[in-house]
């Protein structure tokens, strides 16, 4: 071993052969002071490694040079050798002695520790890695995150399994003594066979973190810098008082999408899902007039990706919404709102899309920052991804490596937040064409009541839209063309091939229907039948007040949408007690419309379907323009 000192300028390099690893370190530890300080190590098979640390060089040692110099140390045997002094030497000698002896011992004794620790953590993994203790931390996880068990509960149930367990082997061992031979029943593979059996098998909450880590591995998110392209700067003040300029980091969190995709692929369940739906799409994708699944529509059956695949293709939808996190401090409302993305595969059976495991987190980020920056920026690293998927990207999944091709089937949301993904005005109150769906005018609203009446918006007519507001010269130029068209600007998945941002955003039946329309008609039809003295608001009493002040008033009825979805219907089955269709040409059209909530929420429906539903709104229409001088009725 050579180690290098450097004192007053002048540089030394000092050779030293140790006998006793205990040496080695006690000779580097008093030359540590020096600066520089170099270490250069060529024991066995190191080719020359230099270090300027003596922890990194101990280290070093520790891992690979320390079986052989200590196998046969005094310490590792806990013999400590005392030190007997010389009563002749000086008592500073004799000091000197004693420390280093004590140093020696001390130094000794940690590396022995270390040895031990090594050890049984080496064996701790190995133990770790047995199929029993896999399907045990793998149990434990799923209940953990199924049940959002805690680890003193985990602890608990491993405890009494074992017990269980354990009085079951015994009971095993009572019946095989009464079938073995007192003979067999002697021999140590026959012992040894019990007690492996009989083991308890309990892990730690670092063991289990440990193998979880290693076996069932999360996709940690990643920081995504918003202000990449555009840093901002503002004053800082130091501790001295002085001003510098500081940079601001607006940031956002994203879980990479392809790691996510392959971990849920990874997933048995969901794997053999995804494989069975390339069949059932293959056998449906000539078949029309059905519709069952997002699958069945012709927006996606002429999508090229699904054309040039024959249907072999994962389909994914997007979901963001905000939410404002409670603070029990009382900060203002609306400071800390978060934009939360999530994603499901629409490859698995419709019944399970929705439920809470395979829904996955995409990303979060400020909301503020959000409207600052731009949906382009945050979500830059999950459009590449998109992006690599249209084309073709090799997975390794459940062991076998596989080209996956997908792409952005559709994104839901409320109204708002639909609008701002697709490039539209969030409120409808200021543009002149506040339907994403189609071109009507505010003026129209009134006057057009049929679908059929109305020109659909398409891919070509909003590119052209979105064209002019970008080749605008001026500000004013820009809002008088949004207002006019109701488009902010592109959509945040233009970028993608075959996307459609006129038909990906599927409108929000909550919102439309259960908070609005359905509102309106039985607040109507309630005010109406109080006018008529046909009832009384205190005559029936549902579970969710009907306030009188509400039905006479302006606003809505005070409602939630599960409420509202449940009352619409029983306070038909009520108010059929005092009215009658014949009788009330309003009543009949509120059960008209029940009907058609009752088939826009179908599982299945055919194209004979659709088109009754399409009569039964235009009835209902129409019965409206008749029986309400001022109807306000939802496009």
């Amino acid at each position: 071993m050579e180690f290098f000192g450097n004192d007053d300028d002048d540089v030394h390099l000092l050779t030293v052969y140790h006998s006793k690893t205990i040496n080695i370190f006690l000779s580097v530890k008093c030359h540590t002071s020096t600066n520089p300080f170099y270490i250069l190590c060529s024991v066995d098979q190191c080719t020359d490694r230099l270090f300027s640390l003596y922890s990194t060089y101990r280290r070093h040692w520790y891992l690979c040079h320390h079986k052989n110099p200590r196998q046969n140390s005094p310490v590792r045997e806990n013999e400590l050798v005392d030190v007997i002094l010389n009563s002749e030497t000086d008592s500073g000698e004799n000091a000197r002695m004693l420390l280093c002896a004590r140093e020696n011992a001390a130094v000794e004794l940690q590396l022995a520790n270390e040895d031990e620790e090594l050890s049984v953590s080496d064996a701790n993994v190995t133990r770790l890695n047995t199929p029993k203790h896999l399907y045990t931390a793998g149990f434990l996880l799923a209940l953990k995150h199924q049940h959002f068990l805690s680890f003193e509960t985990l602890a608990f149930v491993q405890r009494n399994i074992d017990k269980i367990f354990e009085m079951r082997v015994k009971h095993l061992e009572e019946k095989l003594a009464l079938l073995v031979p007192s003979s067999t029943k002697t021999k140590p593979e026959y012992q040894r066979a019990i007690a492996e059996i009989a083991a308890p098998i309990y892990l730690t909450r670092h063991q289990m973190e440990r193998c979880w880590a290693k076996n069932f591995p999360t996709t940690l998110p990643m920081c995504v810098s918003l202000s990449s392209c555009f840093p901002q700067y503002h004053w800082k003040r130091n501790a001295d008082g002085t001003l510098k300029i500081g940079h601001n980091q607006d940031q956002g969190y994203i879980i990479p999408f392809l790691k996510s995709l392959q971990q849920l692929l990874s997933v048995k369940s969901v794997y053999d899902s995804t494989l069975k739906s390339f069949e059932r799409i293959k056998l449906n994708r000539n078949t029309s007039g059905v519709y069952s699944d997002v699958w069945d529509g012709s927006y996606i059956k002429t999508h090229e990706l699904f054309i040039r695949l024959n249907g072999v293709v994962l389909g994914f939808q997007f979901y963001w919404d905000e939410v404002e996190p409670a603070n029990p401090l009382g900060s203002k409302k609306g400071d800390h709102k978060v934009g939360v993305f999530y994603w499901s595969l629409m490859n698995l059976p419709p019944n399970s899309r929705s439920s809470l495991r395979s829904i996955q987190l995409l990303g979060v980020v400020n909301s503020c920052l959000l409207k600052q920056h731009g949906m382009i920026e945050f979500l830059r690293p999950v459009l590449k991804d998109l992006a690599d998927l249209q084309m073709g990207v090799k997975l390794c999944i459940r062991g076998q490596e596989r080209e996956w091709f997908g792409f952005l089937t559709n994104c839901v949301g409320d109204m708002p937040a639909s609008n701002k993904m697709a490039g539209f005005k969030e409120s409808v109150s200021c543009a002149q064409s506040p339907c994403r769906m189609c071109h009507i005018q505010r003026e129209q609203m009134d006057l057009i009541h049929h679908e059929n009446d109305c020109r659909l918006r398409d891919i070509a007519s909003y590119k052209n839209q979105v064209k002019e507001i970008e080749e605008a010269e001026n500000v004013k130029d820009i809002d008088e063309l949004s207002k006019a068209h109701g488009i902010n600007g592109q959509s945040c998945f233009s970028s993608l091939a075959g996307f459609d941002a006129t038909k990906a955003f599927p409108s929000d039946y909550m919102h439309l229907a259960d908070e609005g329309f359905l509102n309106l008609e039985l607040k109507l039809l309630l005010r109406f039948l109080i006018a008529e003295n046909r009832i009384d608001l205190a005559q029936f009493t549902p579970p969710p007040e009907i306030k009188y002040d509400e039905v006479m008033g302006d606003g809505k009825l005070s409602f939630s949408a599960s409420e509202m979805s449940s009352l619409s219907i029983m306070i038909a089955l009520v108010l059929a007690e005092y009215v009658t269709c014949e009788e009330s040409p309003q009543y009949a059209n509120y059960v008209l419309l029940l009907r058609i909530c009752a088939s826009l929420q179908c599982y299945t429906f055919t194209e004979d379907q659709l088109k009754l539903t399409q009569l039964d709104y235009m009835g209902h229409h129409d019965t409206r323009l008749v029986i309400d001088t001022n109807p306000k009725m939802p496009h």
